[in-house]
C-alpha cells in the first residue's frame, strides 16, 4: 500500500484549523498514532516523536493527550454535521436529499479514513465533559438523517416501519467504511459513496426509478463540490480498542444517543 499523504486523508485541513504550525503538526501526529495504536497505547512521547519534537514541546500546546483527542473529535464531528445539515436543508425530494447525505457521509469516511477511525472509535477515552459534548453532536447527525427519512415516509417515497432504527443502520454502515477502507483498493471514495447512496435508498424502500434519479443527483452534487481535500474550517475547542472501558457500548456506531460524525 502506498504511503499515505496528508492530502489523501484530509488531515492537513485539520492541522490548518488550529492556526499554529507546531500545534497542527502535533494534531496530525496524534491522528496517526491513535489510529495505529489506539488512544490508551499511545504516549505523549509517541506523538511528539512522530511530529519530530520533544515531549516538552507537546505540553506547550496541549495539556494532555486527551485534549488532542478532543480537538480531533470535535473537528470531525462538526465537519460531518455540516455535510449532513447541508444535505438535509438542500433542494430536492427526500430521496435525493438522502442520497446526497449518505454519499457525503460515506465519502468522508473513505477520504478521511485515518482520522475517521479516531473520531468514531476512540470516544470512550474522552473525559466526561468532552464525551458529553461529542454525544450532542452525534445526536444532531442522527436527527438530521431521521428527519430526511421521516420526510420520505410522509411523502410516500419511502416505506419504513422504524425510522430511528433505519437511520442508525444507515449511519453505522457508512461509519464502518473508515475501518476497512484502503486507498490502494479498487473502489474510489466517489464510487463507494454512490454505491452506499443506492443501498440506502433500497433500505428505505424507494422505487427503482426514484433511486436512479436520486443517485444521479448525488453524483452531480459530489462532482460540483470537487474531490480530495476538504475546505479548512474553524475547530471548536482548544475506534474500537480493547481498553474501551465502561462506555465501550457507545462506540461501534450510531446509538439512539447519536451517531458519530466524524
Amino acid at each position: 500500500m502506498p504511503a499515505r499523504t496528508p492530502r489523501q486523508d484530509g488531515t492537513d485541513s485539520l492541522a490548518a484549523s488550529v492556526g499554529h504550525e507546531t500545534a497542527g503538526r502535533l494534531l496530525l501526529a496524534a491522528v496517526e498514532s491513535f489510529a495505529e495504536r489506539g488512544f490508551h497505547a499511545t504516549t505523549t512521547r509517541d506523538i511528539a516523536g512522530r511530529a519530530g519534537m520533544s515531549p516538552a514541546a507537546l505540553y506547550i500546546h496541549y495539556r494532555t493527550k486527551e485534549e488532542l483527542l478532543h480537538q480531533i473529535s470535535v473537528y470531525g464531528h462538526e465537519r460531518v454535521a455540516r455535510l449532513l445539515g447541508d444535505a438535509a436543508a438542500g433542494p430536492g425530494t427526500a430521496a435525493e436529499r438522502l442520497a446526497v447525505a449518505v454519499s457525503a457521509f460515506a465519502r468522508w469516511h473513505a477520504e478521511h479514513h485515518t482520522r475517521a477511525r479516531v473520531v468514531q472509535y476512540e470516544l470512550a477515552a474522552l473525559g466526561e465533559e468532552h464525551y458529553a459534548e461529542i454525544q450532542r453532536l452525534r445526536r444532531r447527525t442522527a436527527e438530521l438523517v431521521r428527519g430526511i427519512i421521516a420526510d420520505g415516509v410522509a411523502s410516500g417515497e419511502f416505506r419504513v416501519a422504524d425510522v430511528r432504527g433505519t437511520a442508525r443502520a444507515l449511519l453505522s454502515l457508512c461509519i464502518d467504511v473508515a475501518r476497512w477502507y484502503d486507498p490502494a483498493g479498487s473502489d474510489t471514495p466517489r464510487e463507494l459513496a454512490l454505491l452506499y447512496a443506492g443501498l440506502a435508498l433500497r433500505m428505505v424502500g424507494a422505487e427503482a426509478d426514484t433511486i436512479t434519479r436520486a443517485v444521479d443527483r448525488a453524483a452531480g452534487v459530489m462532482d460540483a463540490s470537487g474531490e480530495g481535500e476538504e475546505p479548512t474550517a474553524p475547530c471548536a475547542g482548544t475506534g474500537d480498542t480493547a481498553s474501551a472501558g465502561a462506555r465501550s457500548s457507545a462506540r461501534p456506531g450510531h446509538e439512539d444517543t447519536g451517531p458519530a460524525g466524524g
